[in-house]
């Protein structure tokens, strides 16, 4: 045999045993649910949604365990205990939209916003019950095709808008591994319609990426590296959304005043309170220098709609002043605690 022919021999037999290799951890990845051990969110807690501007729901029904944390969805797809279809007489039923920050991302369900809402309203004297209507990563566009497609079916009396700083960004899309497409900022690699295919690459693509991140996913401060990377992730965020709404425009600007006119006008329709209530960020409270063009912007285009808003940076920064546990958990998502302010301030607007 030839030095070339046997050469050619071995490539041949290498190249069938890494494709053997890959294989069979790929079956292995699968057969021991790996991705989903390691994924922000299991694949069960999400379905495609019915229309094209509504990329996913949470799954009716599901039962899922995040941590420490149960989240159970209801055969309507909202983030609870069963209800009725409709509220019972004497009842006035609010329905809460939002993302993640609403929703209670990495929260008991008893110290979301919904729940620490109705329970404010509730020693209040009201007959009430609140709705968790959220859903991680939605955007004002998802907001309104689910209250189109799902809420209005509820028959809400009234309708809370929860507002974060980057609803003007696309909300993720349900890829068809089940997963959230949505890599984490500024640690993109690699092809991406192969993450859509192999359990395998998807698995190493987020490792490497939680790697330079100094750690596993999660903030829960297991060595100095990983919170420096989240440090810095979460100060890139704030900027990123500071620098969009020193002069908001754009796709996504017009999506957000598209959407929020026709959440405007189907609640009008259909004779349905709407308060907005926009949520401020870890640097807007207790740090210098203050930015608040993002409020000042969502004040302006409620204004421009008759829309009734309320900042709740005040009651933050209130808040602020006083000793207490952190009112934030992250950048983006208040704590507990100030998910507890926020209810007490919306209790204040709601309370008619």
């Amino acid at each position: 045999m030839s030095v070339r022919r046997g050469t050619a021999v071995a490539a041949s037999g290498f190249v069938v045993s890494l494709v053997v290799s890959l294989l069979a951890a790929e079956l292995a990845v699968r057969g021991l649910g790996l991705l989903d051990r390691v994924a922000p969110f299991p694949r069960q807690l999400f379905r495609a949604g019915d229309a094209p501007d509504l990329p996913y729901r949470l799954t009716p029904g599901a039962d899922v365990q995040l941590g420490d944390v149960r989240v159970r969805v209801n055969r309507f797809g909202l983030r609870g205990e069963e209800i009725e279809p409709r509220p019972s007489p004497g009842t006035r039923r609010w329905l809460v939209l939002g993302d993640s920050v609403a929703y209670g991302h990495l929260l008991p369900e008893s110290d979301s916003l919904p729940v620490r809402l109705e329970r404010e309203l509730r020693r209040r004297g009201r007959v009430v019950e609140v709705l968790n209507g959220a859903a991680p990563g939605y955007n004002t566009s998802a907001e309104f095709a689910f209250l189109r497609d799902v809420g209005l079916g509820l028959a809400p009396d009234g309708v809370i808008l929860a507002v974060s700083l980057n609803d003007f960004g696309p909300a993720p899309e349900l890829g068809s591994l089940g997963f959230l497409v949505d890599p984490p900022a500024g640690f993109d690699w690699g092809p991406a319609w192969l993450e859509e295919r192999s359990e395998l690459y998807a698995l190493l693509r987020w490792a490497v990426s939680y790697l330079r991140m100094g750690g596993l996913p999660g903030r829960g401060g297991e060595n100095a590296r990983g919170e420096a990377a989240w440090a810095a992730l979460d100060r890139a965020v704030a900027a990123q959304h500071k620098r969009f709404y020193a002069k908001p425009a754009g796709p996504g600007w017009q999506s957000v005043r598209r959407s929020l006119r026709a959440i405007r006008d189907l609640t009008a329709e259909h004779a349905i309170a709407l308060v907005v209530a926009v949520f401020p960020e870890q640097d807007q409270v207790g740090a210098e220098p203050l930015n608040l063009d993002p409020q000042a912007r969502w004040r302006g285009l409620c204004e421009e709609l008759g829309l009734r808003c309320v900042d709740l940076w005040p009651a933050f920064a209130d808040a602020a002043l006083a000793p207490g546990e952190p009112l934030f958990s992250d950048a983006q998502h208040p704590s507990p605690r100030g998910l507890e302010i926020s209810a007490r301030a919306l209790a204040e607007a709601v309370d008619l």
